[in-house]
């Protein structure tokens, strides 16, 4: 729990890339609430629908509003 929550609200890439260590995916379930991008940077991009650097997605057979993404360690940030 700590890592992931560190992973989605941390401003400081450092602390996201080693929460997401030890994880090769990433997934969210997209929401119209808002979400302060100030206090979960990484969540509130992926909840809104939006991209994020080494995160790769994963198409589903389905639409839908979970989201999957594969973790490049080499690039995420």
């Amino acid at each position: 729990m700590k890592r992931v929550l560190e992973l989605f609200t941390s401003a400081d890439s450092e602390i996201r890339k080693a929460a997401a260590a030890p994880f090769d995916y990433v997934a969210v379930c997209t929401f119209p609430l808002p979400v302060d991008a100030d206090q979960a940077p990484l969540y509130a991009a992926l909840a809104r629908g939006g991209s994020w650097t080494g995160l790769i997605p994963v198409e589903t057979p389905a639409t839908s509003d979970f989201r999957l993404f594969r973790v490049n360690h080499a690039v995420f940030r």
